[in-house]
């Protein structure tokens, strides 16, 4: 279903559901700033110019955050500082454009490091985030603004973060992927997964439920893989990580599409994936690409494999930039709807608990 009058040619980059409405909803958009879904017909523009990542805040929902472009962010309603610049190592080592996450009363992002909001609301100056560590412990941010502490040495700046739970924050970098952990009152970072090269990642989606955390991992390019049956390498675009046993599986999702001329596989870029929330199966995962959406099932077992169906259903022929689901677990029957951010097309969503013929 298209969500889009006055959207039709948005370039919809990042979307963000409101926690508990399933009606509220917020964009980030290429060079139409945030705008967030205030009427069955009606898009606010809430923040000007560029827009990358955004996020409702879980507890103050009033209190939302957007990406201008690579460290500067925007906060509505203002309060004090509305736009603040966070720490980066220098002058454009920040993505220009990255996601943010957010959870309880957790929001976290990334510049050339990741940084945590862990107060009750979003609004005010620098001094309300911490610098997540390379080691233990916080780095407070001075309230001038001045660098302080580091990013993961040669993992290049942050492409997104996701909370695997509130304790948990797996943040994909350009060149790894470092899992963020709480015990007690004291954080630790690991690199669990140096990106392979040739590998460009666009997007990560940890599994619920897991732990330590497994996720998927999606590329823009046909990367590839060592063979565990030996032969030639696995080329794909969509991989699962077993944290289990620390192995990149190919999902085999670059497969679906066969080069009518010269044969092999037709790239697919994959620009986004998000796995099935409560009361759904973590065993299904929605992945973006250059054709639409996919819906994979990740069978148990060894060896890991998974089946993919196109989500088609009349969607416009066009860029999945990022999915979403809003669901309410809380509420039995509740609609689960899974958003796909269209490039130059807007925003559209199905029910996952209702599913259209």
């Amino acid at each position: 279903t298209p969500r889009n009058i006055g959207l039709s040619v948005i370039e919809a980059g990042y979307l963000a559901n409101h926690p508990t409405s399933r009606h509220y909803a917020m964009l980030g958009a290429q060079d139409n700033g945030a705008q967030t879904r205030v009427g069955e017909t009606v898009w606010e523009m809430i923040m000007l110019g560029d827009g990358g990542g955004v996020a409702f805040h879980p507890t103050t929902t009033q209190d939302v955050i957007g990406q201008w472009t690579t460290n500067v962010w925007n906060v509505r309603p203002e309060r004090g500082a509305g736009q603040v610049a966070l720490p980066q190592s220098g002058a454009n080592t920040s993505s220009f454009y990255s996601g943010v996450d957010a959870i309880g009363q957790r929001v976290a992002l990334g510049t050339d490091r990741v940084l945590l909001s862990d107060n009750t609301t979003i609004r005010g100056t620098l001094g309300t985030w911490s610098i997540l560590p390379v080691g233990a412990g916080l780095a407070a941010i001075p309230a001038a603004g001045a660098a302080a502490g580091a990013g993961v040495p040669g993992l290049g700046p942050v492409h997104t973060v996701k909370f695997a739970s509130n304790n948990v924050i797996v943040a994909l970098y350009q060149r790894g992927v470092v899992q963020y952990v709480q015990t007690g009152g004291t954080w630790t970072s690991t690199t669990v997964l140096p990106i392979p090269a040739g590998f460009v990642p666009t997007d990560i989606a940890p599994i619920p439920s897991t732990n330590p955390v497994s996720f998927y991992l999606t590329t823009a390019t046909q990367a590839s893989i060592p063979n565990p049956a030996g032969g030639a390498n696995i080329i794909d675009t969509c991989f699962y990580f077993d944290a289990g046993t620390s192995a990149l599986v190919a999902t085999l999702l670059d497969s679906q599409l066969t080069n009518p001329v010269g044969g092999g596989n037709e790239l697919d870029p994959a620009s986004s994936v998000v796995v099935d929330q409560p009361p759904g199966p973590n065993t299904t995962v929605y992945a973006g690409t250059a054709t639409g959406v996919w819906r994979g099932v990740r069978t148990a077992g060894a060896p890991i494999t998974h089946a993919w169906t196109p989500m088609i259903n009349g969607t416009p022929d066009t860029v999945v930039q990022d999915l979403a689901i809003w669901t309410d677990p809380a509420t039995p029957g509740a609609p689960r709807l899974l958003r796909a951010a269209l490039q130059s097309r807007g925003v559209w969503e199905v029910d996952l608990a209702a599913p259209s013929e």
